[in-house]
């Protein structure tokens, strides 16, 4: 059975006083993001965003989250999470704020993703939500029809990267039973069998280790055929 501990988190869940753009009104002159795969995750987000300490999760709709995407020319061979429009879906994540420079360098991190705004109507909030907000929140897509395969395959440092951040926000909103986390897992599709377990040499950097053991309880539980197939890099 799965069970919090505040010392099996990948990264520490976000505080109120830990927020550095959300006061005296200055957040209306910042953008407002959705991150919705490794942008979940503090330690990820605020390598290219810096002052995205705090995050709220939410829920949009008329989006789906999808393993779609692959690394440019050059870069690792794996597919990452991307998102598209689809009326009957809703999507969970965080959003968070973001100055300009910050937006730029997001648009440079995800180059092969299209920066689209969509309006707030479309957001659910879990908990609070910050006093003062933009119209609109912006959203990085990807169009394309990719599917992970033997060349390009899910990996699992990717995974834990979201993974962790998942299960920092549950820890944040007292989930017991990981609600976050489930709807992240569920709400994904194109889970495949195209899956390596490179935590022994991670294609993906991650500062903090992940607290595996509560990872792979979790995708035992939601994706039992897929974690079966899971195949270990040598």
């Amino acid at each position: 059975m799965l069970k919090h501990s505040k010392e099996e988190w990948g990264e520490e869940p976000s505080r109120k006083e830990d927020q550095g753009n959300g006061t005296d009104g200055g957040i209306v002159q910042m953008t407002l993001v959705f991150g919705y795969g490794s942008l979940i995750n503090r330690g990820s987000r605020k390598s290219t965003v810096p002052s995205a300490t705090l995050a709220w999760p939410i829920n949009i709709t008329g989006l789906q989250r999808c393993w779609n995407a692959t690394a440019g020319p050059g870069e690792i061979s794996t597919t990452f999470l991307g998102d598209y429009e689809n009326k009957r879906s809703t999507l969970n994540g965080v959003a968070f704020f973001a100055t300009d420079a910050e937006v730029n360098a997001l648009i440079r991190r995800e180059s092969e993703y299209s920066p689209k705004h969509f309006s707030l109507s479309r957001i659910r909030w879990w908990a609070e939500q910050p006093p003062v907000l933009p119209e609109t929140i912006l959203v990085f897509c990807f169009a394309g029809n990719r599917q992970p395969t033997h060349s390009y395959p899910i990996i699992q440092s990717y995974v834990d990267i979201c993974l962790s951040g998942c299960l920092a926000v549950d820890q944040s909103l007292n989930s017991s039973d990981f609600e976050f986390s489930r709807m992240f897992l569920r709400g994904t599709l194109g889970w495949s069998t195209h899956w390596v377990n490179d935590r022994r040499q991670p294609g993906v950097f991650y500062r903090h280790r992940p607290k595996t053991p509560k990872i792979d309880a979790l995708l035992s539980m939601e994706l039992p055929n897929e974690f079966r197939a899971i195949k270990i890099e040598k």
